[in-house]
């Protein structure tokens, strides 16, 4: 038996129909992109905390020290183990990759950045160049984490 209060036997607006499909269709679309999502591989970043001082004052070149010092951080006990050629850190001076000096206030065997809060490794750098941190970490990835200009 047909309603008494609607005309021509009708069901439902229209306008009532269209907003029910977007409302599927959108609902549609949010559970296929969060299945999608989960299961890619999206790779984390990793977090160390580096503090980057200038020690020594320029000499007459314009050359000076700075040193880097691990401070921590979620993910420092992850660096490599700073030795010759499996660097915690790299230090690039204006894009090349710089070597460590021994300064003289440290022991050389203490020079080096590794996964121990506090460790520190020092760097000829020009005054005003530009200095980038990168973290070098076990699974042998790197990521920048300071980057700056020497006063």
């Amino acid at each position: 038996m047909l309603n008494p209060e609607r005309k021509n036997g009708q069901g439902m607006s229209t306008v009532m129909g269209i907003i029910l499909l977007l409302l599927a269709t959108a609902t549609l679309a949010a559970m296929v992109s969060a299945i999608a999502l989960s299961s890619s591989n999206v790779e984390q970043s990793k977090l160390v905390c580096v503090t980057v001082d200038r020690i020594a004052a320029s000499t007459g070149q314009g050359t000076g020290i700075i040193s880097v010092q691990n401070m921590g951080g979620m993910n420092s006990e992850m660096l490599q183990q700073g030795t010759p050629g499996t660097d915690g850190i790299k230090v690039f001076v204006n894009g090349v990759q710089a070597s460590t000096v021994t300064y003289p206030a440290a022991a050389a065997s203490a020079s080096y950045v590794g996964p121990q809060p506090g460790s520190i490794q020092y760097f000829q750098v020009d005054s005003g160049a530009e200095v980038t941190v990168v973290a070098c970490y076990n699974d042998n990835t790197e990521y920048q984490v300071w980057t700056g200009t020497v006063p």
